[in-house]
Parts: structure tokens; sequence; C-alpha cells
């Protein structure tokens, strides 16, 4: 048994300061207070009024701007602290100066109490909290060692520890102290599931080689393994918590088994039985649902979250682009892109469209097709460099049949930034030189219709075909996209097919 502990924590101070390294609910306490550890970690902090081992606890604590008492069963308590009025008016000071952020005196007063309580953890505990507010977190973790050591049952020093242990990227022994944190407490889902995903990344640290070794191939093995047992666990503690759902499905995704990948379902479509508006959940499910090839039941998943009047905007607007990319796959993609994403469509917004499409690639990363559609939208923009990039990623995505247009713009990105180091700065006449093939000068006017070289280099591709009415039609179609000389000349190209196309037919009937 520990020895006897001191009465007082900082936790007003760590709370007021809202230090993220803990990631504790920690809540300003009352200038004086007793201590209850509840068997499941848990510490409830008041006046204890009556202690009478046949009778529950009686304690007096703090809800708000009243007190209450509450009645504490004895089997839920593991032990009690009492209030030391001595050590308990060191420790206000203490954290009056933390709140000032004089860190300094109050390590120099904590020090003092660890001298005089050199075997009591709760002593070493305060000390090592306040240098980690300090931003001491070599010194914070060897305090908060020993205050482990001390009290092996104190749930907070070990969730302190763990937390400063990832500070430093001490993941081994962060992963330790979190599995001892799950001992000790529990029923606390948020420490299963950090554990958890620390053994991911771990997991993924033992796999970074380019050529792990068996140890490492094993050893990455149960970490995941560990990882799931861990989500699992948390997930019966809380099984309302969304993102312990999300995070478990997604680890069993990431595995090659296809029998993990159902399980992935199954365990998004349990959570939402009960919790059906849950807007992550819905989105992961769709996802899988339209990989798994079934687009139209991913559209009608998002389609009803969609109704719900109480989504923020920016959640919205993603819901509206995937709404948008599973009725485009449920249609067979026959066009270049989702619908409102097209550059090709003359009313397309191209903020809009840009938006939408980076949304989907943080969905589908690796989709060419989304690749291509982003890097027309900016092409169409006038930000060439950018339209370049995405290019280059399509070539490095699925699905393949996208490649070639992806060339294709490669081509026209050159000519464009040519032609800008041209005295006049004007825009090429036309794309590919001449004798271009008819079947590539279609591609180009389908992937970029606002340029109007493509639509010259398509006209003169026809009329070498000597089909001097679709020749004419193919200027044509290029006068809506321009302006002021570029209209002109299409517009006199046009003309000049037209009679092209007369005299051609004179020739027939002679």
């Amino acid at each position: 048994m520990p020895s006897p502990p001191l009465p007082r924590r900082l936790s007003g101070a760590l709370a007021a300061l809202a230090l993220p390294l803990l990631g504790l609910c920690l809540a300003a306490l009352p200038a004086t207070a007793d201590e209850v550890i509840l068997k499941d970690g848990s510490v409830v902090r008041g006046e204890v009024l009556e202690s009478n081992d046949d009778a529950p606890l009686r304690i007096r604590v703090v809800r708000g701007q009243s007190r209450v008492v509450v009645d504490i069963p004895r089997a839920d308590i593991r032990w009690v602290r009492p209030l030391d009025s001595e050590t308990e008016r060191t420790l206000t000071k203490v954290e009056a100066l933390l709140l000032e952020g004089k860190h300094d005196p109050a390590i120099a007063l904590l020090r003092k109490l660890v001298e005089q309580h050199p075997r009591d953890a709760r002593a070493q505990r305060e000390l090592g909290f306040a240098l980690l507010l300090r931003n001491d977190f070599k010194g914070g973790i060897e305090v908060l060692q020993r205050a482990c050591a001390l009290d092996p049952l104190d749930l907070e020093s070990h969730l302190a520890l763990a937390r400063a242990q990832e500070q430093l990227r001490q993941l081994d022994g962060a992963i330790e102290t979190y599995r001892k944190a799950c001992l000790l407490g529990p029923t606390h889902s948020r420490v299963f599931r950090r554990l958890g995903e620390l053994l991911l990344e771990r997991q993924a640290q033992r796999l970074d080689d380019p050529n792990p070794s068996e140890d490492d191939l094993r050893a990455a093995k149960k970490d995941r393994a560990e990882a799931l047992r861990a989500y699992e666990r948390a997930a019966r503690i809380d099984p309302l918590d969304e993102g312990i759902a999300l995070e478990r499905a997604a680890t069993l995704l990431a595995g090659e088994d296809e029998q993990e990948h159902q399980r992935a379902v199954e365990v998004l479509k349990a959570f939402l039985r009960k919790a059906p508006q849950a807007a992550g959940a819905v989105r992961m499910l769709a996802q899988i649902e339209a990989a798994q090839g079934d687009p139209k039941l991913a559209l009608l998943r998002i389609v009803g979250l969609l109704k719900r009047e109480d989504l923020p905007a920016p959640l919205r607007q993603r819901l509206e682009a995937e709404a948008a990319l599973y009725s485009w796959l449920q249609s067979g993609a026959k066009t270049p892109a989702p619908p409102g994403m097209d550059a090709g469509d003359p009313k397309v917004d191209l903020a809009q469209a840009r938006l939408r499409l980076v949304f989907l690639l943080d969905l589908l990363p690796e989709d060419a097709r989304l690749q291509l559609a982003l890097a027309r939208v900016e092409l169409r923009a006038g930000e060439i460099d950018e339209a370049r990039t995405w290019l280059d990623r399509v070539v490095l995505s699925e699905p393949k049949e996208v490649h070639p247009d992806a060339a294709l713009l490669q081509h026209v990105c050159l000519d464009l930034l040519r032609a800008k180091l041209l005295p006049n700065g004007s825009a090429p006449e036309t794309f590919f030189g001449e004798g271009v093939a008819l079947p590539k000068a279609r591609r180009l006017v389908r992937l970029a219709p606002w340029l109007t070289a493509a639509h010259r280099t398509m006209g003169q591709a026809l009329e070498r075909e000597t089909q001097f009415k679709a020749a004419a039609q193919a200027y044509a179609d290029g006068i809506a996209w321009s302006a002021g000389a570029d209209k002109e000349s299409l517009i006199k190209a046009a003309q000049a097919a037209l009679e092209k196309a007369k005299r051609a037919e004179k020739h027939r009937d002679l």
C-alpha cells in the first residue's frame, strides 16, 4: 500500500491552462478536497461527510455553482485519500502560481513537498504535472515514473505519463503505459482507443522499411491484432462513440482479408442501428458499398443524410459532392466528371467544382478520373502548373483508361506555356502541329472545349478529310466559348469551310 498521500492535486491549474498534453477531463476543484478513488480508476473529489464501513460513503461534491451530497457504494471504492490542511495550503499557492504562468516558483514549492514526503506518490504526481506545464517533458516523465512506481493504481499518473511519452515519441513506452492504464481504468473507452491508435502507429513504423524483416512482420501483425482488440473493447464500453466505430472499421478495411472487409461493414451497420444519423459512419459505409459495386445504395444513404436540416454547411457541401459522385458512378461514369464538376460545361462554377473535387479526392485520393477532372478545372481556370501537377498524378493512378487523356492534356499544357514565352504572349493557333489525326482532335475538343485552338485544330483536321460541313460546325461550336479576335477568326473559318462545302457539292454535281 502506498504511503499516506497528499490530499490535493493541481487539476484546477491544468484545466484553466487547457493543457492539451494530458487529454484528461480535469475540472477546477474547491479549495479543499478529499479524493475517493473508484475501482474503475475514476476519482471523486469533495468533502467526505460519513465514512462508515457498513454504509455507503457520503461525500459533498461541487456541481456547477452548487454543492450536492452523493452516496458511493463501498463495493465501488478502491480507497480514500483524506485531506491534509498543511499541504493543502501549499498546493493552493502552487495552483495560483501556475495559473499566473509562474512555473519556476511553483515547481520549487513542489520539490520541497517531495523532499518532505519522498514516498508520497501524490507529491511526485503534482510535481510531474507542473513540469509538463513548463514543457519539461523529460523531467516530467522521470517524476511521473516515480509516481507510478509508488502508486501503481493511480490512473491519472499513468495517463499523464503516457501522453508525455507520446510527446517525446517514446512509442514503446507510451504503449506499455497505456496497457497498464487499461487495466486501471477498464471502463474508460478513450484509454483503449488511444492504445489502439498507438499500436497501429507502431505497426506502420515496422512496415515502413521497404524490406522488413520476418521479426518486424510478425511484430506488426501482433500490433494490429492487439489494436483491433483494443478498439473492440472500447466499442463495448461506449457503443455510441462514432470515432471508435470509424477507426475500428478503417483498421479492418486496411487488411487484405475479405472477411475483415465484411466485418467492417457489419461494424458500421451495427453502429448505425444505434445511431442512424451518424454522418461519418454513413459516409464510410456508402464509400465501401460504392467500392463493392453498389453506388446506387451508396447514393441512397447520402441522399437520406442530406435530408437532415441541422447539417453544418461544410459537411453538407461534402455530402453533396459525394452524392454527385455516386450518381455519376451509378450512371456508368459516361461523362468526363461528376455532375457540377465538368470543366467542359459552359455553366460550371469553377470554384465550386474545384472544391468538390478536392473533397472527393480526400475520399478517393488515387482515382485517376477525379484527378483528371481536377486537372481540367485548373487548366480552364488558367492554372497551368496546377493542372500539370494533377496530370502527373493521373498516370500513376487507376483506371488506366484515362492515361491517354492525361498525356494529351500534358502536351496542351506545354504548348500553352511555350506560347506564353513568345513576344506577344498569345495563345497557340492550333495544337499538335499540322496533320493531327482526327480522333486525337476529337478527344481534345471533348476534354478542353473552352480552348479556341482546340476547335481550330478539330476544324482543320476535318477539312483535311474534306468534311467541310462538319468542319464549319466544329468552328461554330467554338464560337460560344470565344471572344474578341478569337471569336472573329472562328466565324471566318466557319464561313470559309461552308464555302468549301458548297464548291465541293458543285464539283460533285458536275
